[in-house]
């Protein structure tokens, strides 16, 4: 029997996220695991109301999605051939009770191509609630705070190497 090698299998994955605090968290993830996804965000945030218009401008089809060079994805004939994921991270404090509920059991994405490859995350109501209530963060942040609350709790780590002067 031949030993093949095997290699390592990921999931490739974008992760649509609603504003800078969500960034920072999902930054922090792909630095600290080692994960190679593609994190999409706007500079104004990304509300529910407004989500699958911004998936359906950015993340078209199969065939957009194969032609953006910052996605690693295996397509034949209009198909993705590897496992592959867009994970929504989302407030769920600043839209109706109905578009909530239609986000969290993924029925929002009824008419989206890629509605099968979306997979939402989400706090109630926010971002900072969850994290005060799990006692992540200290306190509740004002506004003007949170970027830099964020970054202490959920450093990026340094590549692990050390430039030689050598």
């Amino acid at each position: 029997m031949a030993y093949r090698n095997p290699q390592p299998q990921y999931t490739c994955a974008i992760v649509v996220v609603h504003g800078d605090s969500e960034e920072i968290i999902a930054r922090h993830v792909r630095a600290c695991l080692k994960l190679p996804f593609h994190i999409h965000r706007r500079k104004t945030s990304i509300q529910i109301n407004g989500l699958v218009r911004e998936l359906e401008s950015n993340f078209k089809s199969v065939l957009s999605l194969s032609r953006n060079e910052k996605i690693d994805i295996n397509v034949s004939k209009g198909k993705i051939l590897n496992d592959f994921k867009i994970f929504t991270l989302m407030d769920t404090d600043d839209c109706l009770e109905k578009t909530k509920e239609s986000y969290i059991d993924g029925s929002l994405f009824g008419n989206y191509a890629l509605k099968d490859y979306v997979v939402p995350i989400y706090t109630i109501p926010d971002m900072e609630e969850a994290l005060y209530k799990c006692k992540i963060i200290p306190k509740k942040f004002k506004d003007d705070e949170k970027v830099a609350g964020y970054k202490k709790v959920f450093d990026i780590p340094k590549p692990p190497y050390i430039d030689s002067k050598i």
